[in-house]
């Protein structure tokens, strides 16, 4: 049975943290470049002793608690890291959420990236569960979808002029990005987009082997799709790197 454990860390303590460890780069967040400098005077690691993140020990040398020794093992130990980056609009700014799921190690680590607080909910004891993981995150509409023959075939950087919006807009754009080894943000081994407008408006972003291009990134299609399709797609992304359609 798995433990979900979470914790609240801002940047600044997650680098403080990264350099105590002697491990840079160990969460893959990059301090933004207009990102506060910390108050002077103080010290992130001392914010964590005080709210027992951090323990001193006789010698005054600091070890991370049960559970912050937890979340820095999972994380350390991955092997598959999972990109999800959600949307009300596959056209212009807007607010966004962006999810790291990180599997294969020690166990299943949930990563809501933010600025300045991240928040990270481990299942200690869980570590096949990326797919259902997913799956919740993306929390497809339910229905049949409106099957036929319409496909539109582009490129996955013009993602927001692949499919016309409905009129009502979409609810929910999810774009998914799988990338394999301990430093797996660096290369992505598979991507899937859904675009989510309501019951039975599913569409399935894919990638296929399209002709060669320099720019726009690699050539994708989409369909209608019905829920479970997207489910099992997301399922196919979580076991295999190339979800691609047969």
């Amino acid at each position: 049975m798995s433990t979900t454990t979470t914790l609240h860390l801002t940047t600044h303590e997650l680098h403080a943290l990264a350099d105590a460890l002697d491990a840079p780069g160990l969460w893959g967040v990059p301090l933004p470049p207009d990102a506060p400098e910390p108050t002077p005077g103080t010290d992130p690691l001392a914010g964590l002793v005080t709210r027992g993140l951090l323990e001193p020990d006789d010698a005054g040398a600091l070890w991370p608690s049960v559970d912050l020794g937890a979340l820095v093992e999972a994380v350390a130990t991955h092997r598959v890291c999972v990109l999800v980056e959600q949307t009300a609009t596959t056209a212009g700014p807007g607010p966004r959420t962006v999810h790291a799921v990180l599997a294969g190690g020690t166990g299943l680590v949930r990563h809501r990236l933010g600025e300045p607080v991240h928040t990270f909910a481990l299942d200690a004891g869980s570590t096949d569960r990326l797919a259902d993981t997913l799956v919740a995150l993306v929390e497809p509409a339910p229905g049949d979808g409106r099957p036929g023959n319409r496909r539109f075939r582009g490129r996955f950087a013009a993602l927001a002029d692949l499919v016309p919006e409905p009129a009502g807009g979409w609810r929910r754009c999810s774009v998914l990005l799988r990338a394999d080894g301990t430093d797996g943000r660096s290369r992505v081994d598979g991507l899937l987009a859904v675009l989510d407008a309501g019951p039975d408006q599913l569409w399935l972003v894919r990638e296929y082997d399209g002709p060669d291009s320099d720019e726009g990134g690699p050539a994708v299609v989409a369909e209608p799709a019905t829920a479970a399709e997207v489910t099992a797609a997301l399922h196919a992304l979580a076991l295999h790197p190339d979800p691609g359609p047969g």
